[in-house]
């Protein structure tokens, strides 16, 4: 969930918790994955931003970002 840098101190403790896994989860994806993923959730980019910033096309970041949304929502589907 997005939540930009600096931020973070202002948010309850469990919000942050929950931000450090999602980001632990984050590194352990591949190199390329790591880049979209903390563009998407941590800088609050879109996939189109991303998209013009980086080599990577459109379709490909969002089948990242879906894939990663898809994982955490199973994750924490309780």
């Amino acid at each position: 969930f997005p939540v930009t840098i600096g931020v973070a101190d202002e948010l309850p403790y469990r919000v942050r918790e929950l931000m450090r896994e999602i980001n632990e989860l984050i590194d352990t994806k591949s190199v390329v994955q790591i880049e979209i993923l903390k563009l998407y959730f941590n800088n609050q980019y879109t996939v189109t931003d991303i998209a013009a910033i980086t080599p990577y096309n459109y379709k490909m970041i969002h089948q990242v970002v879906q894939r990663f949304r898809n994982e955490l929502k199973e994750l924490y589907k309780d």
